[in-house]
C-alpha cells in the first residue's frame, strides 16, 4: 500500500490517481523481484550444501574399500582376514549403490520417467511385510516399534515395489531420528468419507522445527546437516516419498509439535473401488 499526502489544498485528480497506481505497480514488481532473488539464493544455498554432503557421502565408503583391497592383496586366500575384508567391500559397495539409486530415483521422478506397474494391493499386508523387513533397524538401536492395522483389508491400485519404498523410507526416517528408548508407531486406517487409506508413522524422535516443516519434502532441504551427516545418507528419502505418493494420486504431510517433540508423517492413498 502506498499512502500519498499533499500539504497544499486541492483536489485529488484522476492524473494523481494514475500516477499513484503506476508507482504502486513499480513498487510491487520491485518487491516481487527481491522476493524471487531471495528464494533463488536460498535454493542455491541449499543445493550447494547438498552437493557438499553428496561429495562427503560418496567419498566416505572409498577409504574402507581401498583399505580392504590392500588387505586382500596380502592376506592368504580364505583366511579370516580376507573374509572380513570382503564383507567390508560388499557392505560399502551396497551403501554406494543405495546412494546412487536414490539420486537416480529423484531425477527420474522429477522428469516423469518412472512408470508404475500397478496392481491390486492389500496395503495392510504390504505394510506388515515391509515393517518386518525393517525391524532390525529398530532393534539394533533399541527403539520400540509397533503396528496397528485396520480391521478389514484396505486395497489400493498401486505399484508394489514403489509403495513398499514409500513405507520403507518413512520407517528409515523414523529410525534415523529416534534415539534409543524412543518409540515408533505405524498404523493404517480407512477414511470412509474420502475413500482413502491413511498410513501414519509417528515417532518420539528429535522433531521438526516450525521453520523446516514446509521444507521436509524438498530434495535439497536439510533440517540439521550435521545430524544428517552423522547418521549417513543424502536426506532424499522424504523427497522420494512425496514424488511416489503423488504419482499414486495421494498426498503426504508432516507434523511436529517442535524440536525434541517427535514427528508424524501421514500418507493418504485412494482406496480401490469395491467393484474391483
Amino acid at each position: 500500500m502506498i499512502l500519498a499526502t499533499d500539504k497544499e489544498h486541492g483536489e485529488f485528480t484522476a492524473e494523481d490517481e494514475s500516477l499513484l497506481r503506476q508507482l504502486a505497480t513499480v513498487a510491487s514488481l520491485a518487491l516481487q523481484h527481491v522476493q524471487a532473488r531471495i528464494s533463488l539464493e536460498e535454493a542455491d544455498r541449499r543445493k550447494n550444501e547438498f552437493l557438499s554432503m553428496l561429495s562427503h557421502e560418496l567419498r566416505n565408503p572409498l577409504a574402507p574399500i581401498r583399505n580392504s583391497l590392500f588387505i586382500l592383496e596380502r592376506a592368504a586366500p580364505g583366511s579370516d582376514q580376507a573374509l572380513r575384508a570382503r564383507k567390508v567391500i560388499d557392505r560399502q559397495t551396497a551403501h554406494l549403490t543405495l546412494l546412487v539409486d536414490e539420486l537416480l530415483d529423484v531425477t527420474r521422478i522429477s522428469r516423469g520417467m518412472v512408470n508404475l506397474q500397478r496392481e491390486s494391493l492389500d496395503l495392510g499386508e504390504l505394510l506388515r511385510v515391509t515393517l518386518e523387513d525393517h525391524r532390525f533397524l529398530f532393534e539394533s538401536s533399541a527403539v520400540e516399534l509397533s503396528l496397528t492395522l485396520a480391521d478389514a483389508p484396505l486395497r489400493i491400485n498401486g505399484d508394489r515395489t514403489r509403495v513398499a519404498q514409500v513405507i520403507g523410507n518413512l520407517l528409515q526416517n523414523a529410525a534415523k531420528f529416534t534415539p534409543a528408548g524412543g518409540r515408533v508407531a505405524a498404523s493404517l486406517e480407512a477414511d470412509t468419507r474420502l475413500r482413502q487409506a491413511v498410513l501414519r508413522v509417528c515417532d518420539t524422535g528429535v522433531g521438526i522445527g516450525a521453520d523446516m516443516l514446509p521444507l521436509v519434502f524438498e530434495p535439497f532441504a536439510q533440517a540439521d546437516t550435521t545430524l544428517d551427516r552423522q547418521q549417513g545418507g543424502l536426506g532424499l528419502g522424504l523427497a522420494l516419498v512425496k514424488g511416489l505418493v503423488e504419482m499414486h494420486e495421494g498426498t503426504v504431510s508432516a507434523a511436529s509439535p517442535g524440536l525434541g517433540e517427535g514427528a508424524e508423517f501421514v500418507v493418504r492413498l485412494p482406496l480401490q473401488p469395491a467393484a474391483q
